[in-house]
This record gives structure tokens, sequence and C-alpha cells, in this order.
């Protein structure tokens, strides 16, 4: 498996205020792409995919984004791959999508413009390890780190409604991007107590409603955070991060300014966070999938 540790670039934050706008990320960001041609045509010949992988190859590259599998059809373009923290979904797709077109139909006179691509997409985070597994270990924060008795108040936390999720369907996209995310605090300071911890949960909350991004799991413990958020394909995990810590950095100020200055955590986070990708496969059995419909064509 690939991780990377990249400084990252605010693409378009919307916070005013607040001391973060290009922290350090270590990452694993692994999705999965279907895309099918209008009307389910197949208009793929064997020359149009042998070219279509050299175009993705070039596009790829450019846009940085690192192709980790792929298998073609004549009806349809299947991808794995590895994203940055500062690249949306929806931009990936778009990029890839309408320079393929450009390059296929510059290329090839029987393709036209407009004419290949279904509009809708199929996109799936997935990663090193299930939903299922990272679901249990956010849970276990307590026990994990010694907080049990007395001291298990000082982890605070918060779980969604058991229930069944599904694909989400946004912009003729169907889609699932769940994130693993993990927040330390400056210095690995012990900041947070039942009632700071308690104030972050309800506040985050708000903030994700505001976003339009999901929380399906917050820990909050002394010296950092865990949670597993769902984003829109239109949201990268970057942007979801720096409104993550810039609204708990301002909200602290406001109500537990004291607490900053007994802890000297002025700035409440370290200026880096990890970020992972989880889905209910593994980026593994994708890969032998993916290989397996290959070797089938």
């Amino acid at each position: 498996m690939q991780l990377e540790i990249a400084g990252t670039a605010l693409q378009a934050c919307t916070m005013k205020i607040g001391p973060f706008e290009s922290p350090h990320a270590a990452y694993q960001l692994h999705y999965y792409f279907c895309f099918r041609t209008k009307q389910n045509k197949p208009v793929f010949s064997t020359s149009v995919r042998e070219s279509m992988q050299a175009h993705l190859n070039s596009i790829c590259e450019q846009a940085r984004y690192h192709i980790l599998e792929l298998q073609s059809a004549e009806n349809d373009l299947r991808l794995l791959l590895s994203l940055r923290p500062g690249h949306p979904v929806a931009d990936a797709v778009k990029k890839i999508k309408g320079n393929l077109s450009r390059l296929l139909c510059a290329e090839y006179s029987e393709l036209e413009a407009g004419r290949i691509w279904s509009r809708g997409y199929f996109a799936k985070s997935i990663g090193k390890v299930t939903e299922a597994t990272v679901a249990k270990y956010i849970e276990s924060q307590a026990a994990h780190h010694g907080y049990s008795g007395g001291s298990g108040s000082l982890v605070c936390g918060y779980d969604e409604p058991k229930q069944t999720r599904g694909l989400s369907y946004h912009n003729h996209a169907a889609f699932n991007l769940t994130h693993h995310l993990v927040l330390d605090t400056y210095r690995h300071i012990d900041i947070f107590d039942d009632v700071t911890g308690r104030a972050l949960v309800e506040y985050w909350r708000r903030v994700a409603e505001k976003k339009e991004f999901e929380i399906a799991q917050i820990r909050v413990l002394p010296n950092h955070c865990h949670l597993r958020v769902r984003l829109l394909p239109t949201m990268s995990v970057l942007e979801c991060v720096l409104a993550l810590m810039n609204n708990a950095w301002a909200m602290m100020n406001r109500q537990f300014w004291g607490v900053l200055k007994q802890t000297a955590g002025w700035d409440l986070w370290e200026p880096s966070f990890y970020a992972g990708t989880i889905g209910d496969v593994t980026t593994a059995e994708i890969k032998a999938y993916l290989r397996t419909a290959a070797a089938k064509i």
C-alpha cells in the first residue's frame, strides 16, 4: 500500500478566520470509479482501449493522480486511483472524462465529442482495511488509550444511529466516499476534557450540517481526535479537514479561552492530519477483481 506524506495546498477554503491554511498530511486515499459509455453502447474497440490507456497515463501524471489499476471494456472504463487530499473526486472525474473524450475524438473519426460518456458515474472509497474494522477501532479508543473507569469521562464521542448505509446520489453520481480522519492537538497537549470534548462534538456536528458532509463517528480524547466522515464528490478531504480544524479553533477561542491559556494550546491543533479512505471492500480486493476481469476480455 502506498502511504504518502506531503504538504498540501489549500484549493478552496471558505474559512475567513483561522490559523490553518495548508496543513501537512499523511494520507492514503484510494477510490474506485466506473464510467459507462452513452446508452451503454460498445464504442471502445481494442485499438481505442489501447490509446485510452496511454492517454490516461498522461492525464493522470499531469493532474498528479496515481493509477493503481485499470480495466476497460467495449462499454465502460473502471479505474482504481490514488488521489491527494486537495483533489475533489468530482474534479478528478471531470478532468479524466473530459480530456479522454477530447483526445480520443481527435484520434478516431468515428467517435463524436459529447457522445462517448454517460453523464453519470460511480465512485467508491476503499482502503487497506474495511470501514467496519475502522469503526470498531474508533469505538475502542477509550480502552485503547487506557481511559477506563473514572477517567473514561475524558473520552467524548458520537456514533450515528445504526443503519445500513448504501450509495448516495448527487448530480448524476452514485457514490459512497467515507474517510477516517485523525487530528492531533498542538504539541500533543492534553487540552480536551469531558466539558470541552462534548462541546466540540456538538459543534462539529453543526459544522458538518452547514458544510454538507456527514459525520458517522467521533472520538475526542484529551490530545487527539478520530472521525469517520462521508463527503460529497465536490468536497476534497482537505476542505473538510480545514472546516473541522478552523471552526474548532474559533469555537475554543470563543468559549474556552481559559483552557487554551492554562494548557498553552493556543493553536489547538498540530498543523497536520491523517486521512485514509475506507469502504466495505479493500484496495487489494478491488485490484484482484479488476485483474480478473481484464484477463477474461
